[in-house]
């Protein structure tokens, strides 16, 4: 009897993982605000087919569209800021003085783009984007 119970017990706990292990993960999406408004959404497809920068670092190759490119596409022309959060809600800002060509969303193995550049050290550059919010006025 105990051994039946076990069994048993034992068949809902892989059936329990089967089910957690084959749920689907989102898909990675890239959300761009303007003004605090939702805007465009990019999809990693989306910023894959932009054109890239290219930057050795560390003896690997960074590759991603700029911030400069991602506005293009867009069709942001003027901005006052960009302010740029990831999935720990962490938070850089870059004023409109600033060379947006100089900054590329790597595009990482896990599915996902990183803030990267040659005038940013390494260790400060920004994982897991999620969010590139634009202020259009001062």
């Amino acid at each position: 009897m105990k051994h039946k119970q076990w069994l048993c017990y034992a068949m809902i706990m892989i059936l329990f993982t089967l089910l957690i292990g084959c749920s689907p993960s989102k898909p990675y999406e890239l959300q761009v605000l303007i003004d605090k408004q939702p805007y465009k959404t990019f999809t990693l497809k989306e910023l894959k087919a932009m054109p890239a920068e290219s930057f050795l670092a560390d003896g690997k190759i960074e590759s991603g569209p700029s911030i400069a490119t991602l506005l293009k596409y867009a069709g942001v022309q003027t901005y006052a800021k960009i302010e740029i959060m990831n999935e720990a809600f962490e938070l850089v800002e870059f004023s409109s003085e600033q060379n947006m060509n100089q900054l590329i969303l790597d595009i990482t193995n896990r599915s996902n783009v990183k803030l990267a550049s040659e005038s940013i050290a390494k260790q400060n550059w920004m994982k897991a984007i999620t969010t590139i919010a634009i202020t259009t006025h001062p």
